[in-house]
């Protein structure tokens, strides 16, 4: 297997298995502690985009470079999971207090999960790179990220006029059927048509 295809899967295996390990604790001195793994929130994101990136790393020829696309979609991947733990850090950290041993504290779960999921994007950056990430691979990326803005936008463009001239054809319809018949003025200037 190709090594930037290796280091791929092992850093999204590693955000699995973050998913397991507890993101946040709470310690409520004699009522005891309790924690919550990343499967009680947001850990099934972690979970889900490590999944994309494993799946990504595996296709075509394992022993050949990632095609650029493929490498692309992980390092897509990989920011995705990174800004869900990001969110949850900082959701957590907001709570996390100390009061003479008691609140609540980030768990090393999260944590592992916002070092792997980084890890995903810089092992996508030195899969889509050849193995050196420099100034170019980021001119790269954007540019891949401009033709796919690009893409998006002619493909709107033409869904929106296509919908606009189908309503301008229903409409124009509509208003054909109403010309032919007669309209009829209220008899009582209070009356009006229901």
């Amino acid at each position: 297997m190709e090594k930037n295809r290796l280091f791929i899967i092992i850093s999204a295996a590693v955000a699995i298995l973050s998913s397991f390990l507890p993101w946040a604790s709470l310690n409520a001195g004699a009522f005891g502690s309790y924690s919550w793994n990343g499967l009680r929130g947001d850990g099934w994101f972690v979970i889900i985009f490590a999944v994309v990136a494993i799946v990504l790393a595996c296709l075509n020829d394992v022993k050949s470079s990632l095609p650029k696309g493929f490498a692309i979609g992980v390092i897509v991947a990989g920011a995705l999971s990174t800004i869900v733990t990001l969110i949850d850090l900082f959701g957590v950290n907001k709570y996390a207090v100390d009061f003479n041993g008691y609140g609540v504290s980030i768990g090393f779960g999260l944590i592992l999960a916002l070092i792997a999921s980084i890890a995903i994007v810089v092992t996508g950056l030195l899969a889509m790179s050849g193995g050196k990430i420099t100034k170019g691979t980021f001119e790269e990326l954007a540019e891949s990220g401009k033709g796919f803005a690009q893409t998006v936008g002619r493909v709107t463009t033409t869904t929106v006029k296509t919908a606009v001239d189908e309503i301008k054809k229903e409409s124009h319809e509509h208003t054909e059927g109403q010309a032919d018949q007669p309209v009829e003025a209220p008899k009582d200037p209070n009356q009006s048509e229901q």
